[in-house]
């Protein structure tokens, strides 16, 4: 659905960006050029903080100076600039909104982050409790005592090869058959900047024996998981190279995984750990609606998540540490009739609410999607869940998290 605006929302939403002082004219003028829909996507993801201000006005002038530049090497090439679509989506502006959060950890002396927060905060969109989240990083003298940090600069990297490939054009990907998740994911995406909606676009797709369509967002999810798990320190040569260097590098460490990387080390090194589900099982069997096709398994070991990582094909396994903090549960969905594996769920808790933040497939297969589909029985078992933890007192953070938070 296109967002209009009328002329007085349009002139609000440009003078509440500039209400962040530190546009200088140039800034001033290339954001009266934007689209209405730029403009709601920047106020959109307009930082509630005044402290990240200055960065964040740095960064949106840095974007607007890039897009501008963009557009004259388009016309010199002759080339039409990315199909009609809007420069900067809200996808866009989301990433410029955490990478000036990223550059104020920066600015203000810290050096690392705990990895299972910046998971978080790399993943998560802008909402409630993001900032809340943002400032209980750690600084560098005490995140140091933890195994799982990461280097700000590199997650500072991370996010600048990301905004760079999000405002390129939309790739565009063959493939023999969809499944029917496939197909849905496709068509409930925004097409509203083609002229008709999307709708020839579709209707194509529907009739090619090899369907192309548009890649429309990098996956960022895989690509996370490598970073994390590995900590990668990029040289320039690889900076050079972009973002797809670092999906290639993703995919060769996924596979390398699947292929079955031992983790004999890591399974010894780390206990189980608590989840009041898991206690309370034959209980909580009753949580998921009767006749429902999918039951709900809780998974509480390392052994369990490396069993879940190594036939469902994706990185679970790397979680390891979020359960043992506690602010994350891990659950496998199985088909009820025969126990087979069907998706992953992630459940965090994010400002004192546990939410479903991941929900995979096999090989990563994004099955979010379903949460909003009407009647779908894989909807109704994962909010039953939801509905459970957040009404049945869960426990909050473990012994380890509950330390750290003294700290």
């Amino acid at each position: 659905m296109v967002r209009t605006m009328t002329i007085k929302s349009r002139i609000d939403g440009i003078n509440s960006l500039l209400d962040m002082e530190g546009f200088n004219h140039k800034g001033k003028q290339r954001l009266s050029h934007l689209s209405d829909e730029e403009i709601f996507a920047l106020c959109l993801y307009r930082p509630e903080d005044m402290c990240i201000w200055p960065n964040h006005v740095k960064e949106v002038q840095l974007l607007l100076s890039k897009i501008d530049w963009v557009r004259k090497q388009e016309c010199i090439q002759g080339r039409s600039l990315v199909m009609g679509r809007p420069q900067i989506t809200a996808e866009l502006a989301c990433a410029v909104c955490k990478l000036s959060c990223l550059r104020h950890l920066s600015d203000n002396g810290f050096q690392l982050v705990l990895a299972r927060k910046l998971r978080v905060l790399l993943s998560m969109g802008i909402g409630p409790g993001f900032f809340e989240m943002f400032f209980e990083i750690e600084q560098d003298g005490i995140v140091t005592a933890s195994r799982r940090t990461i280097s700000i600069q590199s997650a500072i990297q991370f996010m600048e090869l990301y905004r760079d490939e999000l405002m390129k054009p939309p790739r565009i990907k063959a493939k023999k058959t969809f499944d029917e998740f496939e197909l849905h994911d496709i068509e409930s995406g925004n097409f509203s900047w083609l002229d008709d909606d999307g709708e020839s676009y579709l209707e194509t797709i529907r009739d090619m024996p090899f369907e192309t369509y548009f890649d429309e967002l990098p996956k960022v999810s895989p690509v996370l998981d490598w970073f994390i798990a590995t900590k990668p320190v990029f040289d320039k040569n690889q900076l050079r190279r972009g973002w797809l260097f670092l999906e290639k590098s993703s995919d060769a460490w996924h596979q390398r995984n699947e292929a079955g990387e031992s983790y004999d080390e890591i399974i010894s090194e780390y206990p189980s750990w608590d989840c009041i589900f898991a206690t309370q099982l034959d209980r909580n069997l009753s949580v998921i609606p009767i006749g429902n096709p999918f039951t709900i398994v809780p998974l509480t070991t390392p052994q369990q998540l490396l069993e879940e990582s190594q036939i469902m094909h994706h990185c679970v396994v790397t979680y390891i540490e979020n359960c043992i903090w506690g602010g994350t549960k891990i659950f496998s969905v199985r088909e009820a009739g025969n126990n087979q594996r069907f998706a992953t769920a992630e459940l965090s808790l994010i400002s004192g609410e546990w939410k479903l933040v991941q929900l995979k497939g096999k090989a990563n297969l994004e099955l979010m999607h379903r949460l909003h589909v009407t009647g779908d029985p894989l909807a109704i078992a994962l909010n039953a869940l939801v509905d459970w933890y957040n009404n049945n007192s869960p426990e909050q953070l473990g012994n380890q998290g509950r330390e750290e938070a003294k700290k």
